[in-house]
């Protein structure tokens, strides 16, 4: 990879969270005049311990879906629905690179991302379709930001059990938490070959 490209994929990285996060902020609370607490940025509403420990057994939960899923479909040679294998490109963080790549990947992005769609979008379409089927709307517009045909089902799932665990807590902690260990776990996988 030519020098300073990693600053590139993070600077890449970097501004689309920023961007998520500013037009969030200016739909939302900006333009309704109401608290950032409405993008859920705030302590769950009950069982505060409860809620912040849940995480962990859904990132297992989605970690077993996802190997499950992927087991089915290269058994059943659906290779156009294989999930791909956890790349960076050409990038091999080390060093510094790889803090800043992990402060971007795995605390950046998930609070970005949580942010808009379990913390903004979530909730203001919930007012008028219910909760069900905002999480599953919601579920399906996280799927299509990641762009990719073989992990469309599996972060389809994720989305619905982030949008469970923020409509059961009222806070996108919790599910910031668990996207953000299973991004931090698919750097590792890539940062140092853990497959």
């Amino acid at each position: 990879m030519e020098p300073g490209a990693e600053f590139e994929f993070a600077f890449l990285f970097a501004i689309t969270s920023i961007l998520m996060l500013l037009a969030s902020w200016a739909l939302g609370p900006v333009l309704h005049k109401t608290s950032i607490a409405t993008l859920g940025l705030r302590l769950p509403r009950k069982r505060v311990l409860f809620f912040m420990a849940l995480p962990i057994p859904v990132f297992l939960v989605s970690l077993g879906f996802t190997v499950a899923y992927t087991l089915v479909v290269t058994a059943l040679g659906w290779h156009a629905l294989e999930p791909p294998e956890p790349s960076l490109g050409d990038f091999e963080p080390v060093g510094a690179s790889l803090i800043m790549v992990f402060i971007i990947v795995a605390v950046l992005v998930p609070f970005a991302e949580e942010v808009l769609f379990r913390g903004f979008i979530f909730p203001g379409i919930s007012n008028s379709i219910g909760p069900i089927k905002a999480a599953l709307v919601t579920s399906v517009l996280f799927a299509l930001a990641h762009q990719q045909v073989g992990v469309f089902i599996p972060i389809f799932v994720t989305g619905l059990m982030l949008a469970w665990l923020y409509h059961k807590s009222g806070s996108i902690w919790p599910s910031f938490i668990a996207h953000g260990v299973q991004n931090a776990l698919a750097l590792a996988v890539v940062a140092w070959g853990l497959d």
